[in-house]
């Protein structure tokens, strides 16, 4: 899950740029990197380089959130799928009458545990 959370509460440029990559593919796809530098530079109104799109598409597709066919992008479908999957775990987890405490008890001990294996 950490992918789904690399774009969450970002207030770094270049996650602002990967996010909104993210968003631009969410509505059009495939579009090639010329493509996204405009739409960034005119919808988004970001003052970013080519250079700055190109690294940023390369982390998200190096992330698996995006990926390559030929030279146009797109969203990673295995990436949308899991995306699916942690809005509706966290949707369900938060509609539970599970108690809070003692989940987060749980996951604080299991992660103790599990720095402490070799």
């Amino acid at each position: 899950m950490v992918n789904v959370l690399i774009l969450v509460g970002s207030t770094n440029r270049r996650k602002s740029v990967k996010f909104a990559i993210v968003e631009i593919l969410s509505m059009e796809w495939p579009l090639s990197l010329k493509a996204l530098h405009y739409l960034l530079s005119k919808k988004y109104a970001l003052n970013v380089s080519y250079q700055a799109v190109h690294k940023a598409i390369k982390q998200l597709t190096e992330n698996q959130i995006v990926e390559k066919d030929n030279r146009y992008y797109l969203l990673n479908m295995a990436w949308i799928s899991k995306v699916k999957d942690f809005g509706k775990e966290t949707e369900l987890a938060y509609s539970s009458d599970t108690n809070f405490y003692k989940n987060e008890f749980e996951v604080v001990a299991s992660l103790l545990n599990r720095d402490k294996t070799p």
